[in-house]
């Protein structure tokens, strides 16, 4: 009789993934024509990390299908026929190996996207966005991307790693998040929801108001208190001159208060003093105020406001002056 061994000789799985498929065939061939082949003990199906639930096999003589059903899990499995069954062929020869198939990569987790950024809380310009996703995105562009008061441009990358920028529209919160079901892992699974991330655009300088200064006219050689308010947190303190001398900063006060040592060749007039200053976005504004302060080198200090009315005074006296001349 015929003493060949029966061995298989290829099984080939429908796909290697990464898949999330619950349903795999396998196609398995034989060096000979065999019977016996018809169950789920025939087979040994190999995991790691996966599951399965129930095995169809079909076909004749050296070429069978197999299904394996209900997969689940995550990792992956093999399929091998198992030489110790009563696979044998129509001599009678048995079954005396099987090479097995190669790993198909069961995925079942869903991918998501964490986004990131260096740029700092409160901005005055576009900001760049980094996003690393847990694992290889089958498509993943702008259009995954949902703003809020922003557009998004320059979008780049590949595998797990993208970046784009995002511009502010006008000042206030702006932000961007990836929502759910955006875009699916190579094994079909669709995305969960990302973070968000969220930027404030203050792209306006601060104002500077309420400037006043004591006392309002001042000898040379007197000290001056200045004070005022900014419309916004600022980085830092101002700088303060007056007519382009420096303010120094008051101690005494946690608020915008500043000491000014009227120099002994000041000329007297209206005192120029210049605010300026940088909000924590790094956006500049200052402000002039010639009416706060006026230098006088008269021991009666007469304040600014009261100057016009004076002229007119001295007016009227050099014009009676003359008067009584004639």
């Amino acid at each position: 009789g015929d003493c060949t061994l029966v061995s298989v000789l290829d099984i080939t799985p429908a796909q290697e993934g990464p898949t999330n498929a619950t349903s795999i065939d396998f196609q398995i061939v034989f060096d000979a024509d065999v019977v016996n082949f018809g169950d789920e003990a025939d087979l040994i199906i190999n995991h790691r990390g996966t599951t399965h639930g129930s095995v169809g096999i079909s076909g004749s003589g050296s070429a069978y299908t197999v299904t394996v059903d209900g997969i689940g899990g995550n990792g992956a499995f093999t399929v091998a026929v198992n030489s110790e069954s009563d696979i044998e062929d129509g001599e009678g020869n048995p079954l005396t190996g099987s090479v097995a198939s190669p790993p198909v990569r069961i995925d079942n987790t869903a991918p998501s996207a964490l986004l990131f950024s260096e740029a700092d809380a409160v901005v005055n310009s576009a900001v760049t966005v980094n996003v690393m996703l847990t694992e290889p995105a089958a498509a993943f562009d702008a259009g995954a991307v949902t703003v809020n008061n922003a557009v998004v441009g320059d979008f780049a990358g590949s595998g797990v790693q993208y970046a784009f920028v995002l511009t502010p529209l006008a000042d206030g919160p702006f932000s961007c998040i990836v929502e759910a079901d955006k875009f699916t892992d190579i094994a079909g699974n669709a995305n969960v929801v990302s973070n968000v991330l969220s930027r404030m655009f203050d792209g306006t300088g601060p104002l500077f108001y309420s400037v006043t200064a004591s006392p309002t006219a001042a000898m040379p050689g007197q000290v001056v208190e200045i004070r005022f308010a900014a419309s916004e947190f600022l980085a830092g303190y101002p700088d303060v001159t007056v007519d382009g001398h420096p303010a120094e900063r008051s101690l005494k006060s946690a608020g915008y208060i500043y000491a000014y040592t009227v120099p002994l060749d000041a000329p007297p007039g209206p005192a120029e003093i210049v605010i300026s200053g940088v909000d924590v976005a790094g956006n500049p504004g200052s402000v002039t105020d010639t009416i706060a302060l006026a230098i006088v080198h008269d021991d009666a200090a007469v304040p600014l406001a009261a100057w016009p009315a004076l002229a007119a005074l001295l007016a009227v006296g050099a014009s009676m002056a003359r008067r009584r001349r004639r």
